[in-house]
Formats: structure tokens, C-alpha cells, sequence
């Protein structure tokens, strides 16, 4: 899900820095729009990981450093 987020930020990016399109819903309200309801899509999976995986608190939060550090890994790579 956070590759579509970044996706919806960078058409906002993109348009404001090229002007090829200056449709306001095109190149702003629906990019935001889908970076608000797709971070929102996004939390509810981690708000409830204990439930998802069936483990304890401190097995999620592993589980969450992980795949952060995986993140941080792959971002430092590029």
C-alpha cells in the first residue's frame, strides 16, 4: 500500500513541476485524496497486527521493527 502512496505524491509532484495538466481534481484533490484514504487503508493492518498474525505484543512489534528496517534497507540501497 505505500508504493501507491508515494505513486499519488509523486503525480502531484510531477504536474506542479511540468504544468501539463493544471485540471485541479486531476493533479491535486484526487492525488491527496488518495494519500489520505490509502494511509487510513494502511493503519488499520498495523493498528491490528496482533490479531492478524495471533501472536503477542512483543512478537508483533518485532515483526513491525522488521519490516520498517527492510524499508529503511531497500531506501539506503537505492
Amino acid at each position: 500500500m505505500l508504493p501507491y502512496v508515494l505513486t499519488s505524491a509523486a503525480v502531484i509532484v510531477f504536474f506542479r513541476r511540468t504544468r501539463l495538466d493544471t485540471r485541479l481534481w486531476h493533479t491535486l484533490i484526487a492525488p491527496v485524496a488518495s494519500i489520505v484514504l490509502l494511509l487510513g487503508a494502511t493503519s488499520l493492518p498495523f493498528n491490528n497486527f496482533t490479531v492478524l498474525i495471533g501472536a503477542s505484543q512483543g512478537t508483533a512489534l518485532i515483526l513491525e521493527a522488521v519490516v520498517v528496517l527492510v524499508f529503511l534497507g531497500g531506501v539506503a540501497l537505492r
